[in-house]
Order: structure tokens, then sequence, then C-alpha cells
């Protein structure tokens, strides 16, 4: 079991805890049967386990004060130059013949903005995920094309401010 894992299980054992809790509170007018208690379990598993996951990989990618080529912290993009290694345990399955570039953004209290330069008619994709890993988002040659890409919309920024952007809230 890799440090990750075992790290995801016991959030996660803490995070179905706190709603096992919760639900029980909630039910305290009447007793939950075993399989009310299982249904509750596995209902939190499924919404939750998904969240842990993401959030424990996110750390483990953002946790530098500088980009590092393998990581960076958050609002940051790291190209990664080389392909993964079978050994690299902190992405669930890389594919092995992809280099990647990652960033972690947070557009709870400002927008980001993403630059795409023109990409000369080249394949590339760029996938924005949520913290349940649903792709909500997927520029690319075969959804936009590969011409020059500025992206305003509020389903890629959050919530829209009147104001300038920074330059660091600028992804290019």
């Amino acid at each position: 079991m890799s440090i990750l894992s075992a790290a995801a299980s016991r959030a996660f054992a803490a995070f179905a805890g706190g709603l096992l809790t919760a639900a029980a509170s909630a039910a305290s007018a009447q007793s939950l049967t075993s399989k009310e208690a299982q249904t509750i379990a596995e209902d939190a598993y499924v919404y939750g386990y998904p969240l842990v996951t993401m959030e424990l990989t996110r750390r483990s990618f953002t946790n530098v004060a500088q980009p590092d080529g393998k990581s960076a912290p958050m609002g940051y993009f790291v190209n990664v130059p080389k392909y993964p290694l079978a050994s690299d345990k902190r992405v669930t399955a890389p594919t092995a013949d992809t280099l990647y570039s990652t960033a972690w953004i947070d557009v709870g209290d400002e927008p980001y903005i993403p630059h795409v330069p023109d990409e000369h008619d080249r394949y590339y994709l760029m996938p924005m995920l949520d913290g349940w890993t649903n792709v909500f988002a997927d520029p690319g040659k075969r959804t936009t094309g590969t011409g020059p890409l500025i992206s305003p919309s509020p389903a890629r920024v959050g919530k829209m401010w009147p104001s300038t952007p920074t330059e660091r809230q600028h992804l290019a």
C-alpha cells in the first residue's frame, strides 16, 4: 500500500465517520437499521472518496515553494519534461507516453483566465476537473481548435470580477 493510499484511507475514514455521525444525529428520533446504516456508509463513500483522493493528490503536487519540474504551488503551471515512471504513485494511472503540464487553481476568491497560444495544428487537450474528478471543460484541438484561446467563461473562472485580473491570475 502506498503512502498516499494509506493517507487517503485515514482521511476518508475520518470523513465517512463524520458523515455517519451527522446522519445518526439527524436520525436520532428514530433508530437506524443496519441496512440503513450500510446505505448511508455506501453513499458517503461514493460521494466523499473522490474528494478525499483529489485533495491528497493536490497536496502532493502543490506542497512546494517554487515550481521544481514535478510540482508547483497553487496557481502555477508545472511542465513535466519527462514521461512518468511506473513507480510514480501520485496519480492513479498516468498515461506512460504523455508529457503533462498541470496546474491546481482555486477560483473561489478570484478568477483565473486560461490563455492558450496558437498550437499550429498540434494535438493538445486541457481537461479541467472538479473535486469529484468530473471533466467540466476540455479545450483542445478537437473541441476548440488550435488557434489562440482566451477564455473568460464563468464556467472556467468561477465568480466574474469587474476588476482587471492580475498577471498571476492569467495562466499562460
